[in-house]
């Protein structure tokens, strides 16, 4: 109710410190096909329920991926999202995967050992499957080795320069780690990209038993057209996916408001009590009005 609203005012701050562990294996493996995606997460969630890999374990799609690497004018200057020749060239090019999965297994080295063969068996079974624990000069494999060891670094904005321009939108739906919504929300989202002229670019982790999708809307802020594009298909994915039974976690302040309305169920319960709160803890609206959809109450009949 506190950590991300606007009914107070942080003053003070902890932050758990992971010691470091006695070993380390970071591993990446790599899947041929966009269907995979419902098998990776159906295995996945088994390994992060137990614990087998406890970081966010992460699947990259192809573009998130070779931003680090290439642009997209480097293979294609038509407009529209990339034709699946372009794609496949793009994949053999980098050795990449349509889906190109990280995680990390950490603790005494017989351990990571012991675990490395049930995550193996169980993510090496999908067809095409393909592991690997170097890979010499990409600076997407080294950003990842890096982050995943608590290093936080910068590497991961070269996708800024995929279309080039600076502009982006995050959409972010969060749901149960299943395979089968993971697919259905790709499906789903990667068609309404494309309708508008995008490409998808994206990425799926798990924490624990959470699912958190994270779609980039690249484009060009000084391109006007371009610009209503992807503000017109952000509305609308934060409809759709809400209507198929996704809640976006996270937003553009723009967007706030129309995504707290899709948050409705038990005729608006969530926001009654999100109302009588800042009512009685901020009465006079000072503290971030409009901040995740939650007004004061002179505010409110405008909202």
């Amino acid at each position: 109710m506190f950590t991300q609203s606007n009914f107070g005012v942080v003053t003070k701050m902890g932050i758990w410190l992971m010691p470091e562990p006695p070993g380390y294996k970071p591993f990446m493996i790599t899947y041929q096909k966009e269907e995979d995606l419902e098998a990776i997460f159906e295995v996945t969630r088994a390994l992060k329920v137990n614990q087998i890999i406890p970081n966010a374990a992460v699947a990259v799609d192809l573009l998130w991926e070779a931003s680090a690497k290439t642009t997209r004018r480097h293979y294609y200057d038509g407009k529209g999202p990339l034709p699946p020749s372009i794609r496949a060239k793009i994949a053999a090019d980098h050795d990449l995967g349509m889906w190109n999965y990280y995680g990390a297994l950490y603790g005494p080295p017989p351990v990571i050992e012991n675990n490395w063969k049930v995550v193996e068996d169980a993510l090496m079974s999908i067809p095409g499957a393909k592991v690997h624990f170097d890979r010499k000069n990409d600076p997407a494999w080294d950003y990842r080795v890096r982050l995943m060891r608590g290093e936080p670094n910068m590497t991961e904005f070269s996708i800024m320069n995929w279309i080039g321009g600076g502009g982006h939108i995050n959409f972010s739906p969060i749901s149960a780690p299943s395979g089968s919504e993971a697919l259905a929300q790709y499906k789903l989202i990667k068609q309404r990209c494309n309708d508008h002229g995008f490409d998808y670019i994206g990425e799926f982790l798990v924490g624990w038993r959470d699912m958190h999708h994270i779609l980039m809307i690249m484009y060009d802020r000084a391109d006007e057209t371009m610009r209503k594009s992807a503000y017109d298909l952000f509305g609308l994915l934060v409809d759709e996916a809400a209507e198929a039974g996704f809640g976006e976690y996270r937003t553009h302040l723009a967007f706030m408001d129309q995504i707290a309305r899709t948050y409705k169920h038990n005729d608006g319960a969530l926001w009654d009590l999100h109302h009588r709160l800042k009512d009685v803890l901020d009465p006079n609206g000072i503290l971030s009005p409009g901040k995740q959809g939650i007004w004061p109450k002179a505010m409110r009949t405008t909202a």
